[in-house]
């Protein structure tokens, strides 16, 4: 049975895609992630987060950019 617990999405309102990964450059994140993660499951979200760390670390280790959201 599936956890209740709520994953948060990686998007830090920094949304463009990069025409030569086809990655958002904010959350490196494909654009099917991204349209899916609403529905995805906590394990299909889990995935998708070790995937982002995963392009991270390839793209040289970059660290997460800050995030233009607003704090609440």
């Amino acid at each position: 049975m599936e956890q209740t617990t709520h994953i948060e999405s990686p998007c830090i309102s920094i949304c463009e895609m990069d025409s030569s990964t086809d990655l958002c450059i904010g959350c490196y994140r494909t654009r099917n992630e991204i349209a899916f993660w609403g529905g995805s499951s906590n394990a299909e979200k889990l995935a998708v987060l070790d995937h982002i760390r995963a392009r991270r670390v390839e793209a040289g280790g970059r660290e997460r950019r800050q995030t233009r959201r607003r704090k609440s």
